[in-house]
């Protein structure tokens, strides 16, 4: 889930960072909680005023709204696609086309250019 990193902030504990090249190449840093190890965030080299969180880790998801859902092919049966949301059997060639439907969703999340 895209998030203005200016929005975003850790409220309790100190999230352990793991730095990594993307299959692209670019330098991401992903970030897990100090405690459990579960993954939260993460940070790609040149896009400073956006982040990735794991929408799954908010206290309160009833306001969420999936537009995809990646890796489908490997999801358990029991896992039903969200209506409307595009399904991928693995990552998507381009997230243009998903990061203009999420900006139509949550304009408040982006900055205007």
């Amino acid at each position: 889930m895209p998030v203005a990193t200016k929005s975003f902030r850790i409220l309790r504990g100190e999230p352990k960072g793991w730095r990594h090249k993307s299959p692209s190449g670019a330098d991401v840093t992903s970030w897990f909680c100090g405690e459990c190890g579960a993954r939260i965030y993460g940070e790609r080299q040149g896009r400073p005023d956006s982040m990735n969180l794991r929408a799954g880790t908010l206290d309160d998801t009833k306001w969420l709204t999936p537009v995809a859902h990646m890796f489908t092919r490997s999801a358990q049966g029991w896992v039903s696609p969200a209506p409307g949301a595009e399904c991928h059997d693995t990552m998507p060639e381009s997230y243009r086309a998903l990061a203009e439907r999420w900006r139509a969703i949550w304009p408040e999340f982006f900055l205007q250019k």
